[in-house]
């Protein structure tokens, strides 16, 4: 069987589940959720997955659900959602294993405060048990205020629940994260990289407003 380490999928029209079942040996995925990709994450199990880079344009919620209920050994887990619809929320009827057991890194990107948003960070921050560090990036619309204050009380949540501290990073100000042509494939660092960037790609940049970062530290 084809063992794999890093895996990018870019837009790709006519992949299926045969396809991905071919890269769940990855270590590290990068994803572009496409309407069809979305139809096969139910069926591919990525047992050694430990590192999860999610970008979609599609209903996303319970595509990336069931990535984390296939994913068991998911350490971190990098998001962006911006522009996507609206999606429903369905709350699993178990949790995901990595959620109990590995879990300790979440960082989202161009984070919008819509509800399926709140509600997925709701979930995650509730369920985890070895979460370390939340780091969020506001889009620049945001209201920094109200998302501020949702966001500190989902934590504080999370740490009565049974996580012992954890690191809750917030930045606003920026513009919203430039995705690259997906058929252009850049590598796994390089959009792994874009998406990571937080607090010190934009207090370097001199030629813009600077960025508004807000860090708690929540201990039991």
């Amino acid at each position: 069987m084809l063992c794999l380490d890093e895996v990018y999928i870019g837009y790709l029209p006519n992949h299926d589940e045969k396809f991905l079942t071919c890269l769940s040996s990855a270590t590290r995925l990068c994803s572009y959720l496409s309407e069809l990709m979305a139809a096969c994450c139910d069926a591919v199990k990525f047992s050694r997955l430990v590192d999860l880079v999610f970008q979609s344009e599609v209903d996303w919620l319970e595509p990336l659900i069931y990535l984390l209920e296939n994913s068991p050994k998911l350490k971190t887990l990098t998001l962006s959602t911006a522009g996507c619809p609206l999606s429903s929320w369905n709350q699993p009827s178990t949790i995901p294993g990595c959620l109990s057991s590995h879990l300790e890194i979440v960082r989202w990107k161009d984070y919008e405060g819509k509800e399926d948003e709140k509600q997925l960070m709701t979930y995650i921050l509730a369920n985890s048990r070895c979460l370390k560090t939340v780091e969020v990036s506001l889009v620049a619309t945001s209201d920094l205020e109200k998302c501020q204050k949702e966001c500190h009380k989902v934590a504080e949540k999370a740490v009565n629940k049974g996580v012992e501290t954890l690191d809750f990073k917030l930045l606003w100000g920026g513009e919203p994260t430039s995705f690259p042509n997906p058929m252009a494939r850049p590598s796994f660092t390089e959009i792994a990289g874009r998406l990571r960037v937080m607090s010190s790609a934009a207090t370097s940049t001199q030629s813009k407003p600077p960025a508004h970062l807000t860090g708690k530290s929540y201990n039991r």
